[in-house]
């Protein structure tokens, strides 16, 4: 897209823009219905990715389909949170012990994002959405860091 953007209007855009970029093209994905959340959804997703990448003081190749899939769960993620759906809890918390302990720099990531989440949106989130976030900045990471 920048590369476009540079080629038609004859300015080159930062590089940061990108994401802001992809971002709303994820969105234009989405039901009609939601789109006029679009701006609220794309600022909860832009908000995880700034807090995984200080975290972890990493930068994301954005070509990565580690990246693409863990923004297409921040787009989901995000939607659910501003629509305030969330999942229902599960009796079954074995996977959430395992994915907490065995990930646990990722967890403990989750960790700081569900503060953020919880203090300015109010939204709690449930111990499956941490278990799916987890496994996701894992994987992010993980083949970001390789």
């Amino acid at each position: 897209a920048l590369d476009l953007i540079e080629k038609q209007c004859k300015v080159r855009l930062p590089e940061d823009e990108a994401g802001f970029i992809a971002l709303h093209l994820a969105n234009a994905q989405m039901d009609e219905d939601v789109m006029h959340n679009m701006y609220e959804i794309t600022k909860v997703m832009q908000e995880v990715v700034n807090l995984v990448k200080y975290y972890f003081h990493v930068d994301f190749n954005e070509d990565d389909v580690y990246y693409y899939r863990f923004i297409t769960h921040l787009k989901f993620f995000a939607k659910r949170l501003v629509e305030k759906n969330t999942y229902t809890e599960d009796d079954n918390d074995d996977l959430w012990y395992v994915i907490k302990e065995k990930y646990h720099n990722a967890y403990q990531c989750v960790e700081k994002i569900t503060q953020f989440i919880q203090k300015k949106y109010g939204h709690v989130l449930s111990k499956e959405e941490e278990l799916y976030l987890t496994i996701h900045i894992e994987r992010v990471i993980n083949k970001t860091k390789s």
